[in-house]
């Protein structure tokens, strides 16, 4: 973290990372200061219509369970008209390299959420017609959306 803070930082010293180091060494959470810094280059990324900052800050989107504005993945898939199985959606979305991984996934407690709700259910069929929000763990988003075979 420290060789980005002088690679990467316009607003620290090296004098002020010498006494961030320290303090973290004394106990201070260096979470602190990746965010300081996540936030400093989040705000001079140039974005749409000139403006500097971006749609929503990092610590809303990594630590306070946001949804990113713009999601890392997005595609239609064709579906029979009874839907498509979660496990299946996961695996061509490259979500999951495969479904038996996709199906390990949904095991585990909390990882998998559809439209913002925790699933596990292996069984869960998505209906055409419809879009949904897919997450895999904090930061794997991707929007889908289902039309008939």
């Amino acid at each position: 973290m420290w060789r980005y803070y002088e690679l990467l930082s316009f607003a620290r010293s090296l004098g002020d990372l010498k006494r961030m180091r320290e303090a973290v060494a004394a106990g201070r959470n260096p979470r602190d200061y990746k965010m300081e810094l996540a936030a400093e280059l989040h705000g001079s990324l140039p974005r749409r219509g000139g403006r500097a900052g971006g749609d929503r800050p990092p610590e809303r989107v990594v630590q306070g369970g946001g949804v990113p504005r713009r999601t890392f993945r997005s595609g239609t898939f064709r579906s029979p008209t009874r839907g498509i199985r979660i496990g299946a959606l996961l695996k061509p979305d490259r979500t999951m390299p495969s479904t038996s991984e996709a199906l390990r996934k949904l095991g585990e407690r909390g990882t998998v959420r559809v439209d913002g709700t925790v699933t596990e259910d292996r069984e869960l069929a998505l209906q055409v017609g419809g879009e949904h929000l897919l997450q895999l763990g904090k930061r794997g988003f991707a929007r889908v959306r289902l039309i008939a075979e």
